[in-house]
């Protein structure tokens, strides 16, 4: 179970960082179409959810790997909350960031089925 909430931790990760990247450079490409939009009065409260969300996105790659890493060493409950931040903020301001992270949220319920490591008796 350890290896597997690590592997769809850092799969999760690189996931919600690759539609972080997507979002940004979206919104770099059409910055002069937001410029316009902003001075003609309209409404870009969606749209600066969505950019703020995809900072958050980009955080989710270090904390898929840190949680996974986490899961790995045995503390579950730990690295659920380290691999279900991401996705909640960002679900939070958008709710369509959660095509991108729904790797970490699998991650992290599975994180919380993780047990200690058996310690040999001395």
């Amino acid at each position: 179970m350890r290896w597997i909430v690590l592997v769809l931790g850092v799969l999760g990760g690189l996931l919600a960082a690759a539609l972080g990247i997507t979002w940004i450079s979206d919104y770099n490409r059409l910055q002069a179409t937001v410029r316009e939009l902003s001075s003609a009065g309209a409404d870009l409260s969606a749209l600066s959810g969505l950019v703020r969300a995809a900072y958050v996105l980009l955080v989710g790659a270090v904390l898929g790997l840190a949680g996974g890493a986490v899961a790995l060493r045995g503390q579950g409950r730990l690295a659920a909350g380290l691999l279900l931040v991401c996705p909640i903020v960002a679900a939070v301001m958008t709710p369509k960031s959660l095509v991108g992270s729904f790797l970490l949220i699998l991650a992290g319920g599975l994180a919380l089925l993780v047990r200690p490591p058996v310690q040999p008796a001395a």
